[in-house]
């Protein structure tokens, strides 16, 4: 069961965003000017900056999980390994 996205303001400047855009630090949304066109092969979208700034820590949450879960399996896994020793 996923738990509810967080709810985010949708108001605030916008930030345009190009899906194939260099990572950023977080906290630091990169910033297009006004001024500049995406490649023809790319699309971009603006969000609010707030939104943006969720979706940042979303990220780092899921990042640092992941991490956390690697972390585990690899234990188990070893776990595991151990128990079909012990039986051979």
């Amino acid at each position: 069961m996923r738990a509810p996205a967080p709810a985010v303001p949708s108001i605030g400047p916008m930030t345009k965003v190009s899906p194939s855009a260099p990572h950023a630090t977080l906290g630091t949304p990169p910033v297009v000017p006004a001024a500049s066109e995406p490649h023809p092969s790319e699309s971009s979208v603006a969000i609010p900056i707030s939104e943006f700034r969720g979706l940042c820590h979303t990220l780092q949450t899921l990042t640092a999980t992941q991490s956390i879960l690697t972390q585990q399996m690899a234990a188990i896994h070893a776990h595991q390994d151990q128990l079909i020793a012990t039986q051979l």
